[in-house]
């Protein structure tokens, strides 16, 4: 437990304490604001924070999300793997728990840049239009959703934070993913790809078999699932989703590293 801890705490001082976490949270929070750039324009002044951040989730761009949300983590193994000297390191505490810190800074790193991002993007928002209005669109398209008992003056932040938080665990899982694929091929540009291409791949794969919508990833990540009409369970779902998943393949990243540190 000690060795993991070191190599968790290791890995998040080289992460989260990094200028690529600050580059991966900004990122996120430009993209986000051009999404909603053509909406902007058209509206103008009569708009609100909401209802702008609504039109991002559906914009192109939404995806890339997954991309911002691997800068900070999915490369600890190719740069290790670079210097070499993790070797020694890894073989002096343990393969396993360098693998295992490894993943969890990983999940943490790509999920705590994503719900920052998410943050700096409706800041932004905040600073020039309202957070609501009577009768939004907004609300009006948010009555139905599963979030919908948050939408009042008081709790309307923690509907915000509910959905952010699904949001960031999503890009972690998949940042944990990149980061096993990075023991396939070590190579930095490829493990910055691959959650891009691993959500692609299993978006198509959910709809050829007609799996159900707790299983497509990109509707869970919206926040969009209703499970068993409970508030509770509905946030819960997503988080637990992810972060079991993370957890699979950080596994395999495990595996995966150690089959690579023994054998080269």
């Amino acid at each position: 437990m000690r060795n993991f801890l070191h190599f968790t705490a290791s890995g998040l001082r080289r992460t989260v304490l990094a200028p690529s976490f600050v580059g991966a949270a900004v990122g996120q929070c430009a993209l986000s604001l051009l999404s909603v750039y053509e909406e902007i324009t058209l509206v103008g002044a009569d708009s609100t924070a909401s209802y702008l951040y609504e039109m991002g989730i559906y914009a192109n761009f939404w995806v890339l999300f997954l991309l911002f949300g691997a800068i900070p983590g999915a490369t600890l193994f190719c740069t290790d793997w670079e210097n070499r000297y993790i070797r020694f390191s890894a073989a002096r505490a343990g393969k396993a728990a360098y693998g295992a810190g490894t993943a969890a800074a990983c999940y943490l790193s790509g999920t705590g840049a994503v719900f920052v991002g998410e943050w700096l993007f409706f800041g932004a928002l905040c600073l020039r239009y309202p957070l609501l209005s009577p009768g939004s669109t907004a609300i009006n398209s948010w009555m139905s959703t599963p979030f919908a008992p948050l939408l009042t003056p008081q709790r309307i932040l923690l509907f915000y934070a509910a959905r952010f938080l699904i949001k960031a665990c999503c890009a972690g899982f998949f940042s944990v993913a990149a980061l096993w694929v990075s023991t396939l091929l070590p190579n930095v540009f490829v493990a910055l790809a691959s959650p891009l291409l691993l959500n692609y791949l299993w978006e198509n794969v959910a709809i050829f078999l007609k799996l159900p919508a707790p299983l497509l990833f990109a509707s869970v990540a919206k926040g969009n699932i209703p499970i068993q009409d409970s508030l509770l369970w509905t946030a819960l779902y997503p988080v637990a989703l992810f972060t079991g998943l993370a957890a699979v393949f950080g596994a395999l990243f495990t595996a995966g590293a150690k089959r690579r540190l023994e054998h080269g």
